[in-house]
């Protein structure tokens, strides 16, 4: 009997490929969204250091230019952080839409998966039946040479 042969297997590979690619898909915005969540961590860290720069020099006494120059770096660091933020839910949603995508393919695959399963077992039950029968042919072909041997 001729060996076990799924009939979708190039479907199956090429589901596989598109799976792996949507994978890395995901990956690589996930890494993106990261490095963008860790400048809005370094520059919400700078902005504080600014901050209390200013606060202990106003303390001491501080000249007006540099009140103006302490003032213009927070703002700066402000609208990067607001560039940031909304590049950040830009990301998210798009990690977001990724995720289903990678899932559907997940889908796909592991529904060809069982259908494979399934052909499997069909495949098994189709070969243990015909080797029953060889083995059966065999007992009975042997049975009638012994009876017209021994008559």
């Amino acid at each position: 009997m001729k060996k076990f042969e799924f009939t979708l297997s190039r479907m199956h590979d090429y589901k596989e490929q598109l799976l792996d690619k949507e994978k890395n898909t995901l990956s690589q915005l996930r890494a993106q969204k990261n490095r963008i969540d860790d400048k809005i961590l370094a520059l919400e860290q700078e902005f504080e250091i600014v901050s209390k720069a200013m606060q202990e020099e106003t303390k001491d006494g501080i000249t007006v230019l540099k009140i103006k120059c302490y003032n213009f770096q927070m703002e700066n660091m402000r609208r990067q952080l607001k560039q940031l933020r909304s590049e950040q839910k830009l990301m998210a949603s798009a990690v977001e839409n990724q995720l289903k995508i990678v899932i559907a393919a997940s889908q796909e695959v592991a529904g060809l998966e069982k259908l494979k399963e399934k052909q499997q077992e069909e495949y098994n039950i189709v070969q243990t039946r015909a080797e029953e029968l060889v083995v059966s042919e065999y007992i009975s072909s042997k049975l009638i040479r012994n009876k017209a041997a021994g008559a």
